[in-house]
């Protein structure tokens, strides 16, 4: 993957993070040299080395060494406060700034951008600054984007089982440690708290709203994947759950198109999709999977059905059934990020014609 030319300056805020330490992989990965890349951690936090490839970078407390004109390209994988806060200065150290927090997705005036469904809106001379969605919306509006651009979309329903990864390594490595001492003292059924992260599934724990009852995952399910396909009035339904995995996401979705269609014709649609796998064997009973989508850059698909029970799937029907299962580290947050700074970059690259 040829993401940057070697002279890009590039620098990642929130490095010791889970999703920092994904994009820092990526970068290495695509023959971006430590010397052209910064990285920076919280301002409570010490510096410290970082490893980048068979190396180390050294990642510097905030806002140190944020210079003005210092780079081409800067991810935010910080909090939205964090996000808020940077931006006046990052928008003076950066060509191009890609924010993987929460604080933007809504902005009329910020692009949200998966580049497989919206790619075109980097090509806006003027953009400089790219909001990436949340992770479920991402593994969610990828998977229908090619089936919507075919036979349009009208309603969808989803019901998601998201890591513990997307709560930060404190609760992954909590749900590690929780996992081992049940299993250490567990004699027969491990007896846990109903809190506990180890052995359980319990609804999202962003906060719910009283007026609506929607936790905030699901508010940013409905309002974001309305702002990827640009229809503000589409019926999103979602619950969002926790699940004790490490870092896929699975979420099923039942979803009514804008014209019926055939199974056939919706497995043609969603096979020749980039960043999709089918994953589909019904004889063999293989179909996504959080351990098998775990690591992968594609968004795994299946479980592709009619929603209701006896109907013929050679007949067309609006109704329809999905299973999707994606790394909520990768194209759910920092594969996307990394692919936006990748168009973002070459495509003013292509419009000056020469490189940096």
């Amino acid at each position: 993957m040829n993401l940057l030319h070697s002279k890009a300056r590039v620098g990642v805020v929130g490095a010791s993070g889970l999703v920092g330490e994904e994009l820092l992989g990526l970068l290495e990965a695509a023959g971006l040299p430590p010397g052209s890349l910064q990285a920076w951690v919280s301002p409570t936090s010490p510096a410290r080395d970082l490893r980048y490839g068979e190396g180390v970078v050294r990642a510097c407390p905030l806002p140190g060494a944020l210079k003005p004109g210092s780079l081409d390209l800067l991810f935010l994988c910080a909090s939205a406060e964090v996000s808020e806060y940077l931006r006046p200065t990052a928008e003076g150290a950066a060509r191009f700034i890609v924010d993987c927090s929460s604080r933007y997705r809504l902005d009329a005036g910020v692009p949200l951008v998966v580049p497989e469904i919206n790619g075109d809106r980097l090509d806006v001379p003027d953009v400089r600054f790219v909001a990436s969605p949340n992770c479920t919306t991402t593994l969610v509006a990828l998977a229908l984007e090619p089936l919507r651009r075919a036979f349009g979309l009208t309603r969808i329903s989803v019901a998601s089982y998201q890591a513990i990864s997307g709560a930060g390594r404190a609760a992954r490595d909590a749900l590690l440690r929780d996992t081992r001492t049940a299993l250490e003292h567990a004699e027969g059924v491990p007896a846990l708290d109903p809190s506990a992260l180890a052995f359980n599934v319990f609804s999202h724990d962003s906060s719910v709203d009283p007026a609506s009852g929607f936790n905030g995952e699901e508010r940013k399910l409905v309002q974001e994947t309305r702002r990827l396909f640009e229809q503000p009035t589409l019926e999103v339904h979602a619950t969002c759950m926790r699940v004790p995995t490490l870092r896929a996401h699975v979420a099923a979705i039942q979803f009514r198109l804008g014209e019926p269609a055939t199974e056939p014709s919706l497995r043609t649609a969603l096979g020749g999709s980039l960043g999709l796998e089918l994953v589909d064997d019904r004889e063999g009973g293989q179909f996504p999977t959080a351990v098998a989508a775990t690591g992968r850059h594609e968004i795994l698909v299946g479980r592709l059905r009619p929603a209701s029970l006896g109907a013929d799937p050679l007949a067309e029907h609006e109704e329809w059934a999905l299973l999707v299962a994606g790394d909520q580290l990768l194209k759910g947050a920092a594969l996307n990020a990394f692919q936006v700074g990748e168009a973002l970059v070459q495509s003013r690259t292509r419009r000056r014609g020469h490189a940096y």
